[in-house]
């Protein structure tokens, strides 16, 4: 079976170049115009190279010549006339005698349609067949060109002037290029959204999958606010955008258990939530010794692993045809004409169409690069794992005295406010604290035992919104940085994908854009 490759020309091509041009040259002087004498001469073959790469290197032309298994040169196949703000170019192609009929002038065709969508990011193809030439109006045809108008005079073929055809082929859209920087829950949100909506998606990520705040989050799905909300519209979609991925994701699992709060005089409450007493307290948690005489109980929330949702999320977007590249540090971004076009990594550079920015707190150092200041600091919050007797938590409890949550496997989670920096506020001492205050409020915890004890970093923006949208201060960059992240993530990946690749603008973001800041 013979083989073949196609591949741009380079200047040392010019000997295998001239000797197929002199072998074929009566065969194509029947089908195209002739080329003027002085052009088979090695002098005028380099010129043509040289003119040909001048207009590569300009945006101008991509050169190619086919080469058969032995590396002999068997065709030649050009994008020329390349408009990129139109969008446009002209195909052109042609065949040595030996090679006529056997499929490779299709091949080169089609090669030529990938460039043109899949590099130059082109919208249409042109190209000219001559009248009577059946031969090559059923490559055109079989590549999917559709004929146009009548070109009169078209060319000089053995001395006559010949009519023919326009035809053209409008391309698929290429997949737009997207590259993701942060790999944590929201990240993992938004790679998958943004895959299902069929771009072509890299996440970079400095360490490992969910190794930020990610893997030291409480991950409480709630809709609960304190005082006027600038985001309940994108808060109360929160949920519904969870319940959503999980039919889309079968391996994202959410625990709906509910939550109950008691004696935190935070004044959060969401819409669905309800005043309970004391005895359905009893029955909805019954190992708590002393349960209180009223709590909020809202039904409709839960919580999820946070870091296993991330894996899910990110392997379904790998599924989808996303690349994940982990423990690469972004070091910069390569801008053109004011719009960032790529990132760099110690491997080279991604080229992309849209960055979005999703590392969470290190969201404000990256948007620097660029020459953007988004007040985004860092806000401490302890997270704690303990190992336990399974059962004794069948919901969320938040109370004055802890905040607690179990898997199915016994495992027990708790957070806490970060007090300051002395030694009795640190990780480790505040989880043996919040340990014995689970012991006094649960029956059958005497066994807890601390297994993991950490301090997470939570990307607080300034006004405490969400700041999601494009940067102004240079095209091509969306953010994303938030708390609460794993809330948000569903719904801001659902959202800000629509943005991003449909350039639909979402109302539920309006609070959250990047451009409020420029004003401070």
């Amino acid at each position: 079976m013979s083989t073949h490759t196609i591949r741009t020309l380079r200047p040392d091509d010019a000997a295998p170049l001239l000797a197929f041009e002199q072998a074929n040259r009566a065969w194509f002087e029947r089908h195209i115009d002739r080329r003027p004498d002085d052009f088979y001469s090695v002098d005028g073959v380099q010129a043509h190279i040289a003119q040909f790469l001048d207009e590569h290197a300009h945006g101008r032309m991509h050169p190619c010549i086919i080469l058969d298994d032995h590396g002999q040169l068997i065709g030649r196949a050009n994008l020329k006339d390349i408009d990129r703000e139109q969008g446009v170019a002209e195909v052109g192609y042609r065949i040595g005698q030996q090679q006529a009929g056997k499929g490779l002038a299709t091949a080169a065709l089609r090669h030529l349609i990938d460039l043109a969508q899949d590099e130059w990011r082109l919208e249409r193809l042109c190209a000219c067949a001559i009248d009577g030439n059946a031969a090559s109006i059923r490559v055109l045809e079989r590549c999917g060109f559709v004929q146009g108008m009548a070109v009169p005079d078209i060319a000089i073929v053995e001395g006559k002037v010949v009519d023919g055809h326009a035809y053209a082929l409008e391309l698929r859209a290429a997949p737009q290029r997207i590259i993701v920087i942060g790999a944590g829950i929201v990240g993992a949100s938004l790679a998958y959204h943004l895959a299902s909506k069929g771009a072509q998606v890299t996440v970079v990520e400095a360490g490992a999958i969910a190794s930020g705040v990610t893997g030291t989050s409480f991950a409480w799905i709630n809709t609960s606010c304190a005082g006027p909300d600038p985001i309940a519209a994108l808060r109360g979609g929160a949920i519904a955008a969870w319940r959503q991925l999980e039919t889309q994701v079968p391996d994202l699992k959410v625990r709906w258990h509910g939550a109950l709060s008691y004696g935190t005089q935070d004044g959060r409450v969401s819409p669905a939530c309800i005043l309970i007493d004391r005895s359905r307290i009893a029955r909805l948690e019954p190992q708590l010794r002393q349960p209180p005489q009223q709590a909020i109980y809202e039904p409709e929330q839960g919580a999820l692993d946070a870091v296993a949702a991330t894996h899910a999320l990110l392997a379904k977007a790998e599924a989808l045809g996303a690349t994940v590249r982990t423990h690469m540090p972004v070091l910069g971004f390569t801008v053109q004409d004011a719009k960032v076009t790529g990132v760099e990594t110690a491997t080279g550079v991604i080229e992309a169409d849209m960055v979005v920015l999703a590392a969470g707190t290190g969201t404000a150092s990256l948007a620097e690069k660029l020459g953007a200041s988004l007040p985004i600091h860092a806000s401490p919050a302890i997270f704690m794992r303990y190992q336990a007797p399974p059962g004794l938590v069948r919901g969320i409890i938040s109370s004055h005295a802890m905040e607690v949550r179990q898997d199915e496997d016994g495992t027990m989670l708790a957070a806490e406010d970060y007090v300051d920096d002395a030694p009795d506020n640190q990780p480790a001492a505040m989880a043996l604290r919040t340990a014995s205050a689970i012991r006094n409020e649960l029956a059958g915890a005497e066994a807890i035992a601390p297994e993991f004890a950490a301090v997470g970093l939570r990307p607080m923006p300034l006004d405490g919104v969400p700041v999601i949208g494009y940067l102004p201060q240079v095209a091509g960059v969306y953010v994303c940085a938030m708390h609460p992240g794993v809330v948000l993530a569903a719904i801001v990946g659902q959202l800000a994908s629509g943005e991003i690749v449909d350039g639909q603008p979402a109302a539920a973001l309006e609070a959250c854009r990047p451009a409020r800041f420029l004003a401070c």
